[in-house]
């Protein structure tokens, strides 16, 4: 019985153990499936997306003035306001209105220069200037921005609401508005009521951009002396509203109506201030960090463009131009070197040091006119997560292109690199490879300087500088290895 217990307990522990189940939920789909449900529902979120555009300003304001945290409450409400509006009998057509610009010093009652709509009545025809940026087309490539980059052009309120008629509530006009209020108007400011539009953004590509202080901004927009509110005949007082890298000076009336706005930069083609997107240009151009940039920013409390706005800028319009333009030059300075024997370098640069870089960026130049021919990136993913055998395969792909474009490459300078140089004589034997200079002549520098740190051998330091002066004469001088060792 104790050989048989032995044996069974020895069976028994013999026996693998079931593997230990990994913490956590248990899987239920697969990662195809994951995958497949996950653009599923981005599909699902995508369709119920709403591209609002420059409207958006109106659109938190509102959503702030009515006090509520949803955009399907602000949504819910409008939409049941148009019902109502429907309901009796009111409807204004986007196909049937048809809005006209009329001068804001022209009378109530005179009829002649009243616009003259097919669905509204004679009291209603009053002017509607704000009406026109609102019935733009919004069509084209949506581009998301956050709410810190706010697009509006119109800051005005809706507090203090009052049961009033259609005409009232749609043109702004009330009963207590008279021609007087209107004649008290200023002339000058109707035709910068709104930010100034750009078809290009070269038409101020030349034009110096300042820092200014708020309270000097005040100084100035207190100078200016404003007639009472057009709509209410109310006092109207000047406050700044900062949007993105903008500033906005607004006059408004107790009662929330705007009398004139101004805005501190243009809109190019009506989307983008011209500030955040020269400043997202030369962020990139420059080679800084954005996120450097906006801390100097907050120290000096100035307004800045958020980072959402960034990457956007840099996604749809930076990057693009950045990449055309290079392509136009790259094929230009091929085509002037088409027919020519050329003799290029080519370095790689990581992005960190030993295995933990994740890229490498080989360029290559001509010797002659120092002129770039071709940049190539590779991933560290595309060379099986071995970070030392990067810089071979960018030096591969870089040439090869060259190759591709007809370019008659005589010889190829790099650094002291076996798997490069291995690579040349296989792939490419008639090319000629030679290796750079510089980095011959720093080392042959500090294996001397290693050197004359031992005993005997420290007079060698004075003679460092004068030795590897002249390794860099017989390099210049010699046009082949025999030659380079005549020289020495």
């Amino acid at each position: 019985m104790q050989g048989l217990a032995m044996s069974s307990s020895s069976s028994s522990s013999a026996s693998p153990s079931p593997p230990p189940r990994r913490p956590g939920r248990p899987t239920i789909y697969s990662p195809s499936e994951k995958k497949r449900r996950r653009k599923s529902l981005e599909r699902k979120r995508a369709q119920s997306r709403i591209c609002i555009r420059e409207q958006i300003g109106r659109w938190m304001s509102l959503r702030e003035t009515l006090n509520v945290f949803s955009h399907a409450e602000v949504a819910k409400f409008l939409l049941d306001l148009y019902d109502s509006y429907e309901n009796r009998d009111v409807v204004c057509k986007e196909s049937e209105v048809k809005i006209q610009k009329v001068d804001r010093n022209s009378t109530l009652n005179a009829e002649k220069d009243v616009p003259q709509t097919s669905s509204t009545s004679a009291t209603e025809r009053l002017p509607c200037e704000d009406l026109e940026n609102d019935s733009t087309d919004n069509s084209g490539e949506e581009f998301t921005i956050d709410n810190e980059y706010d697009l509006s052009k119109s800051f005005s309120s809706v507090k203090h609401l009052k049961n009033v008629s259609l005409a009232e509530d749609i043109l702004g006009i009330t009963d207590e508005c008279d021609a007087g209020s209107q004649d008290d108007f200023i002339e000058s400011f109707e035709e910068t009521t709104h930010d100034m539009t750009l078809d290009d953004a070269q038409d101020i590509s030349h034009e110096k951009m300042h820092i200014v202080y708020d309270h000097c901004l005040l100084q100035l927009a207190t100078k200016i002396v404003m007639p009472k509110c057009l709509f209410c005949a109310g006092e109207v007082d000047v406050s700044i509203q900062p949007v993105s890298s903008c500033v906005h000076l607004i006059w408004k009336c107790s009662a929330g109506h705007v009398a004139f706005e101004w805005s501190s930069q243009p809109l190019i083609k009506g989307q983008i201030y011209a500030g955040d997107l020269a400043l997202s240009s030369a962020v990139i151009l420059s080679g800084n960090n954005f996120g450097k940039i906006s801390q100097m920013a907050n120290f000096m409390k100035l307004t800045f463009t958020s980072a959402n706005t960034f990457f956007g800028l840099q996604r749809h319009f930076i990057v693009p131009t950045i990449e055309s333009f290079w392509c136009r030059m790259k094929q230009h300075i091929l085509e002037e070197l088409h027919g020519k024997e050329v003799v290029i370098m080519g370095d790689g640069h990581m992005d960190g040091p030993g295995h933990s870089a994740q890229y490498c960026v080989y360029s290559f130049m001509d010797l002659e006119t120092k002129q770039i021919l071709g940049v190539e990136i590779v991933d560290k993913r595309k060379t099986q997560l071995n970070s030392p055998f990067m810089e071979k395969e960018a030096f591969r792909r870089a040439l090869q292109k060259l190759l591709d474009e007809q370019l008659m490459v005589k010889e190829v300078v790099t650094e002291a690199h076996a798997q490069i140089s291995a690579l040349i004589k296989k792939k490419f034997p008639y090319v000629i490879h030679s290796y750079d200079i510089w980095g011959g002549a720093k080392n042959l520098g500090n294996k001397l300087i290693e050197a004359s740190r031992q005993k005997d051998c420290r007079h060698l330091l004075h003679w460092c500088s004068d030795i590897v002066n002249y390794f860099w004469f017989c390099c210049k001088e010699a046009s082949s290895y025999e030659k380079f060792i005549i020289h020495l």
